[in-house]
């Protein structure tokens, strides 16, 4: 068996890189947050797609099992269509200003992390936000949904993590408080990203101030 690696070079610093669930294609965002490119590791080839965007983009998403490919900007979320090449859906976010993005395992919903300290939950299906809840603690910088547990994670810049319990079965979405991680007294000032584990309750978190500091947090 041989190993095998690519080396891509980008025209400036890569902020964001995004798989596939199926690990076929990913994306990276680059430069001041307004550039994108798609790669495909079946064809070998990077392509800048046919997307317009509205303002750095503060995530990107695949969705796990159709063609589509979700942009969030901070003016706008927009949803296209990778094989027909075409803007399938534009989501309304009111007036709040978006910082941060994450989707169910099953690819029904969405959720968008605001300035304004909202969280607003989506159906991809539809354009108006099915669910939207007020959070203290300033500008959400980061949000996680875990990948087999119903378990939504949202940092604040004041360094606030919340937990809750949420679930896409009932027929209006579901979110309950579950936890506050309050961690301003400790090491950790403002949570820069979070990733849960994909099969255990751990939650890891990525300070933004010191950069080398990664926290794991566990149920017990």
């Amino acid at each position: 068996n041989h190993n095998h690696y690519c080396l891509l070079h980008h025209t400036s610093m890569v902020n964001e890189a995004v798989w596939h669930p199926k690990g076929r294609y990913f994306s990276t965002v680059f430069g001041d947050k307004r550039d994108l490119l798609i790669h495909s590791l079946e064809r070998n080839e990077s392509q800048a797609p046919f997307i317009k965007h509205n303002g750095p983009i503060n995530g990107v998403l695949f969705h796990p099992t159709r063609p589509l490919f979700i942009i969030c900007s901070s003016r706008s979320v927009q949803m296209y269509n990778l094989k027909t090449q075409v803007l399938e859906r534009k989501f309304a976010r009111g007036m709040t200003v978006n910082t941060c993005m994450c989707m169910s395992p099953s690819g029904s919903s969405f959720i968008v992390g605001s300035q304004d300290g909202k969280v607003l939950w989506y159906d991809v299906d539809g354009a108006e936000p099915s669910k939207v809840i007020s959070l203290r603690g300033g500008s959400i910088s980061s949000v996680a949904w875990h990948r087999s547990h119903p378990l939504l994670a949202t940092a604040g810049h004041n360094g606030d993590v919340n937990l809750f319990h949420i679930s896409e079965a009932s027929v209006e979405p579901l979110i309950v408080p579950v936890h506050l991680i309050r961690i301003a007294g400790s090491k950790i000032h403002s949570a820069l990203s979070m990733q849960f584990h994909p099969h255990q309750p751990w939650l890891f978190l990525k300070d933004n101030q010191e950069k080398r500091t990664i926290l794991l947090y566990s149920e017990t």
